[in-house]
């Protein structure tokens, strides 16, 4: 008898181990629901930064757009003003030919003019 109720009946070791198995268990599943939640946080972390990487690519794509229109516009400009004044370098020619020509048919006329008086 004596023995016998030293002895633990089956049901009641049955309860000891689950406990003693949820006891020990805890600390592993505690940490491993930390360690999801930080997976977590890490994903969120990662997704944000690549949605930030995809906009700055766009700002960068799109200010060498607008930089390289910029150039284009800068260079049509240059040679608009280039030919403009090739243009006008030529009529400033033509008219200081122009009026080389008059003097020297001025001189000519003079010389004529004292020619004929002499």
């Amino acid at each position: 008898e004596e023995i016998k109720s030293q002895v633990i009946p089956p049901r009641e070791l049955e309860e000891i181990r689950l406990r003693m198995a949820e006891e020990l268990d805890y600390p592993s599943r505690q940490r491993c629901a930390m360690l999801e939640e930080e997976l977590e946080k890490q994903r969120e972390d990662f997704f944000q930064m690549r949605r930030q990487l995809e906009k700055m690519k766009f700002e960068r794509d799109q200010a060498a757009a607008e930089h390289e229109q910029s150039m284009f516009e800068a260079s049509e400009k240059s040679r608009a003003v280039e030919a403009e004044l090739s243009l006008r370098i030529n009529a400033l020619q033509i008219a200081l030919e122009d009026t080389t020509e008059v003097d020297e048919m001025s001189a000519l006329q003079r010389e004529v003019q004292s020619a004929k008086i002499r």
